[in-house]
């Protein structure tokens, strides 16, 4: 918005005759200029609060005008309130309410490829990380929400907050909550799937907003990353948690079925190639440090080779059963 349309919206603004849309402007523009000055956290509440002050101020000006010079012109009083604005906000705003939301810290925390960790947040939120992944949050929750930035896969059990919903960010989408627990899995690879247990949850696609699904428990969201869709399915909770497991077990099962369900356990696709079925079984309880700590556990007692791909799959060679 450039000078003229801005004074022209005040004016307007004066004479009672502005639109709900014009309103909205106004408002983003007194946004803008105080950020121009100095940066700060703002929320609406803030913003309520500068908009009435500025109001009063003109308000004052024009009744002093009034008094000075009984046919004032309404044009050149609006033509001050950009430069009333700047000395408002700059000053005693900036003075008053830059300590009023102190800028918080932010933390990373990440896991190694073999590493697990469970984070409790400053609200009581506990955040269980799974390998391979990265989350960050500020060391207090200011403002209107409590934001944290995922890489990877969590498990997240929320603290009821109605007045500061809980926001998960990964690379393409947005989950908010209020207070429940989900699983998010955004590791690099095509697909994003959030998972809930309890409670509700909102997901989002980042780039666009407007898609959007609400989830229940034991429902999920895929989102896919090439396509750009979005797709809500009913989903086992239970068995998208089995990687927060301090264990797995293989009970007499083949090495098709094993490789079957680690792929499920950590959402990875797993491709057997020159797989021959010799009838091997598989009963062993490995630790669960991951998925390619769990591959060589399996190493052990079978013979193949794999590699992983560009895009997160895992081929395997597989050469048959050690005797």
């Amino acid at each position: 918005m450039n000078k003229g349309e801005f004074e022209r919206l005040l004016e307007q603004q004066a004479k009672g005759k502005t639109t709900p849309e014009e309103e909205e402007a106004i408002r983003q523009a007194y946004k803008k200029i105080y950020f121009s000055q100095k940066p700060l956290q703002w929320n609406d509440r803030l913003a309520e609060d500068v908009k009435g002050r500025l109001e009063h101020n003109l308000a004052s000006k024009m009744t002093l005008g009034k008094r000075n010079r009984p046919f004032i012109r309404l044009k050149p009083l609006v033509k001050v309130a950009a430069v009333l604005a700047l000395v408002i906000l700059g000053g005693f705003l900036a003075g008053k309410y830059v300590t009023l939301l102190p800028k918080a810290e932010l933390i990373t925390k990440r896991t190694t490829a073999s590493q697990r960790a469970t984070i409790t947040l400053s609200d009581g939120t506990k955040v269980h990380l799974n390998v391979g992944s990265a989350i960050t949050f500020p060391e207090q929750f200011y403002g209107e929400h409590r934001k944290v930035t995922l890489e990877g896969e969590a498990f997240f059990e929320v603290t009821r907050d109605v007045q500061k919903p809980f926001i998960v960010e990964t690379a393409s989408l947005s989950t908010k909550v209020l207070g429940t627990s989900f699983n998010i899995n955004a590791h690099e690879s095509q697909t994003e799937m959030v998972t809930v247990v309890s409670g509700k949850v909102q997901v989002s696609q980042t780039a666009k907003p407007e898609m959007k699904a609400i989830l229940l428990p034991d429902e999920a969201v895929v989102f896919n990353r090439s396509s750009g869709s979005l797709n809500k399915q009913r989903a086992d909770a239970g068995q998208v948690l089995d990687w927060k497991k301090e264990y797995i077990e293989f009970d007499k099962v083949s090495f098709k079925d094993a490789i079957r369900l680690l792929g499920q356990f950590y959402h990875t696709e797993i491709i057997l190639e020159n797989f021959q079925n010799d009838h091997c079984q598989i009963r062993a309880i490995c630790k669960n440090n991951g998925i390619e700590h769990l591959l060589g556990q399996l190493q052990l007692l079978v013979d193949f080779d794999y590699r992983i791909q560009k895009d997160g799959s895992i081929v395997i060679d597989y050469h048959g059963c050690k005797k």
